[in-house]
């Protein structure tokens, strides 16, 4: 059984803590971590000094900023998947098996939703 097909198994209060859990956790880490290594690369990388900053120190903060992307990156998909799966399960509690429509259709005259 794939990671998707256990999402997809969870109850709906469940993918939405899971999915709250998972920005928080991503909030968290952009602002400790990817951001602050993203700004010492960019503070190192503004000095043209070889004695000041060497190449060594520009690749170390280049190898963080890396790792923290990939970091960023797995917790975005992980986030994503189950943002799609909650969009799916909200689409046929809402519309059931009738095909979608879009946002304008859903609106009748007086600005109520149909």
């Amino acid at each position: 059984m794939s990671d998707i097909d256990r999402i997809t198994d969870l109850p709906l209060v469940e993918k939405l803590t899971k999915a709250n859990s998972l920005a928080r956790e991503l909030n968290e880490h952009l602002r400790q971590a990817y951001l602050p290594r993203l700004g010492d690369l960019r503070k190192a990388s503004k000095h043209f000094d070889p004695k000041e900053v060497s190449d060594q120190r520009i690749l170390d903060h280049t190898l963080a900023v890396l790792a923290a992307e990939e970091f960023t990156d797995e917790l975005y998909g992980r986030l994503r998947i189950y943002l799609e799966t909650i969009k799916a399960e909200m689409e046929v509690i809402l519309h059931g098996n009738q095909p979608k429509r879009r946002r304008t259709q859903l609106v009748d005259d007086d600005g109520l939703f149909s």
